[in-house]
């Protein structure tokens, strides 16, 4: 019985782990400057750093290239957001003095 949950729990792990690179392409393809605030990007540029983290030793050097430039490119857009000083995290500072 618990060799049949390894072997499942291996099975579906390499399942899972199949897609991971096609989806971290579709991250790294995505465009920061399109979006229209910080939540937009966010989980992205993480998700992204996680990917070329886990998957470094499998990337070929042209995967590693185009990831490196889409987290620089989404930590680039981060300094958009963080220069300005009524915008912290997708809401104006002013809702947080409202509220407070």
């Amino acid at each position: 019985m618990r060799a049949t949950i390894y072997l499942s729990f291996w099975i579906l792990l390499g399942s899972l782990l199949s897609v991971v690179p096609a989806r971290a392409d579709l991250l790294a393809a995505a465009d920061p400057n399109q979006d229209k605030t910080d939540d937009d990007y966010r989980g992205r540029l993480m998700s992204l750093a996680v990917a070329y983290d886990w998957l470094h030793a499998d990337l070929s050097e042209a995967r590693r290239e185009q990831y490196r430039r889409a987290i620089a490119a989404h930590v680039e857009r981060q300094w958009y957001f963080a220069q300005r000083t009524n915008f912290v995290s997708g809401h104006p500072k002013r809702r947080r003095e409202i509220f407070s």
